[in-house]
């Protein structure tokens, strides 16, 4: 077989850059999870602004409560402490989604080298090296929505807040929403990482 100087150039140039990539993998997979937080840093600057959550004015008013009996006042004060349960418990879930998810970076950054190495094959081994890649980019961008989940929830539970106020028609129908919204957003959370997985289509 003669020899061809064309082809042997190019398998040289191209693997000076998958080994250039390879020795490099840490700080292309550090580009790749930076897509993720520039879009969380956005997003909650969008939706939340200076930071707070929900307004300090946003708080349920004595006069909503003064046409209430004595048993409507004890079943408003039950929904209020089952939905301020479910904050905690939204609360714990949240740090456990983020904490596990920092775990998951981690373990995909420490193996890095194994799928950008895979890639290099052109037959079923470099589905290996494109589905870390996706994995990866879902896992970047699960607190993005994370945020939109607060985001949505924050309108949701702020409307709620401002009609109990504007009228004590339906009280503890207003409150029973409440805790039916606090117990979407649980749920919500703990599906972001699915969400994130079918929108990349990581598997």
């Amino acid at each position: 077989m003669p020899f061809n100087l064309t082809e042997f150039f190019n398998g040289c140039v191209a693997g000076g850059v998958w080994a250039a990539g390879i020795s490099n993998v840490f700080y292309i997979a550090s580009a790749l999870f930076s897509f993720g937080t520039d879009a969380c840093a956005n997003g909650i600057t969008t939706l939340f602004g200076t930071g707070d959550f929900l307004s300090t004015d946003l708080a349920l008013k004595k006069s909503a409560l003064n046409s209430l009996g004595l048993g409507e006042l004890i079943t408003v004060w039950f929904i209020s402490l089952i939905v301020h349960l479910g904050v905690m418990i939204m609360m714990v879930a949240i740090v456990i989604v983020l904490a596990s998810r920092i775990i998951e970076v981690f373990m995909y950054l420490g193996v890095a080298p194994i799928p950008m190495a895979a890639m290099l094959d052109s037959g079923e081994w470099s589905g290996i090296g494109k589905n870390w890649i996706k994995q990866l980019l879902a896992l970047s961008f699960q607190g993005f929505f994370i945020i939109i989940a607060l985001g949505i929830f924050k309108t949701l539970f702020s409307n709620a807040i401002a009609l109990l106020n504007s009228s004590t028609d339906g009280i503890i129908l207003q409150m029973a929403m409440l805790l039916g919204y606090t117990v979407a957003l649980i749920f919500t959370i703990l599906r972001t990482g699915a969400v994130s997985k079918s929108i990349f289509n990581a598997h």
